[in-house]
């Protein structure tokens, strides 16, 4: 029987929850992609009847491009470190480790650290699929970079105008709106963000050229790697919804919000009771995709825990005439001079504009 690894475990209410959300086992598969490699990380952990999560599988994987005059001085000492290892096996326990610059398909990253545990074969595949090229859609050649819609490059997040908490209440009593939340809204659900002081860009940073200093991680403290993710995707099944989540489940249930649209895929939004939730998707925002007509339903935008606006609905939304109104610590870069700012957490300012629409209702004022 393979072995596995303790990653940690849940509470007995923990463990009611995810049970009814997700089941025994949950998939994982992140992809990261910066200008000199892509980070990925796959893998399953299984939840037993204790509370206890462990790890069953994991692929880890750092592409990259060799130098056009041949393999660089730093993969030659990637190169010799992965020999090192080897020789080393009882350090390595259940890991394996590889180093490949094959690969099926063209146009894609020509070489592979790859780190293994248990039975991965599967795992190192969808990799492979998550970097290939996508092909061009039709009527929409964005979506090969993963854009649904031009981003603006006008952006001067310093000219936006800061509103207050009683002037976002009183236009929002008067106008519906959408929300486009990202990562930001559920840190303070415990689920760390990819960027950040806290995020795990510290350990891989992706502006590094090929193989950076993950590789390290990789060869010597695979282990040590093991956890760091595993931990990571251990954060999605022990979040509970926060404040924000329920403010927003309470503006939708009372007829402010009219939709959430989320690149988290943690149902925390759907946990807080909101039931017109949807997860970005190429499928919705192709050219006749039922995304675009969501973002006309509101004449005002909540960007909530956003830092930039990745896929380009916030700059549709735009040029549709919808009011960007960004909630967020720190000023996002896709704010125009047209654009409001809310400074604050994302918990904290929608706590208190709960208090100032909850004599709201459907209709009063729209």
């Amino acid at each position: 029987m393979q072995d596995t690894m303790h990653v940690t475990d849940l509470t007995h209410s923990q463990l009611q929850s995810y049970r009814s959300i997700w089941g025994s086992f949950t998939d994982f598969g992140w992809t990261f992609a910066g200008p000199e490699r892509t980070f990925g990380f796959y893998g399953r952990l299984r939840v037993d009847e204790t509370g206890s999560i462990d790890l069953l599988d994991l692929c880890v994987a750092c592409s990259g491009k060799h130098s056009e005059n041949g393999p660089s001085s730093k993969v030659l000492a990637l190169k010799e470190a992965l020999r090192r290892s080897q020789s080393k096996p009882e350090e390595r326990d259940q890991f394996r480790i590889n180093f490949t610059s094959e690969t099926p398909y063209r146009r894609i990253p020509d070489s592979h650290l790859v780190l293994t545990y248990g039975n991965a074969d599967d795992l190192w595949d969808h990799h492979l699929e998550q970097i290939r090229p996508k092909p061009k859609a039709s009527g929409n050649p964005l979506l090969e970079q993963n854009i649904y819609y031009p981003v603006s490059q006008k952006a001067n997040p310093a000219d936006a105008r800061k509103v207050s908490l009683a002037e976002l209440s009183n236009l929002l009593s008067q106008n519906p709106a959408i929300a486009i939340t990202g990562a930001g809204i559920s840190t303070g659900s415990g689920i760390p963000s990819f960027r950040g002081e806290k995020g795990l860009e510290r350990h891989f940073p992706l502006h590094e050229p090929f193989p950076g200093t993950v590789a390290n991680l990789m060869i010597e403290e695979p282990h040590r790697l093991a956890q760091i993710l595993a931990q990571f995707q251990a954060a999605f099944i022990q979040a509970e919804p926060n404040a924000a989540h329920k403010v927003l489940a309470h503006l939708e249930e009372i007829g402010i919000i009219r939709h959430i649209i989320t690149g988290n895929d943690d149902k925390l939004h759907e946990r807080a009771g909101s039931r017109r939730v949807h997860l970005k998707s190429h499928t919705y925002f192709e050219p006749d995709g039922k995304g675009w007509n969501w973002l006309t339903e509101g004449k005002i935008l909540l960007a909530i825990g956003l830092g930039r606006d990745e896929h380009g609905l916030i700059s549709y939304c735009r040029g549709q005439g919808t009011l960007i109104t960004a909630i967020s610590p720190n000023r996002p870069e896709f704010l125009h001079q047209e654009d409001l700012y809310l400074k604050g957490k994302a918990e904290d300012i929608l706590l208190h504009l709960k208090e100032r629409c909850l004599n709201y209702t459907t209709g009063e004022s729209k």
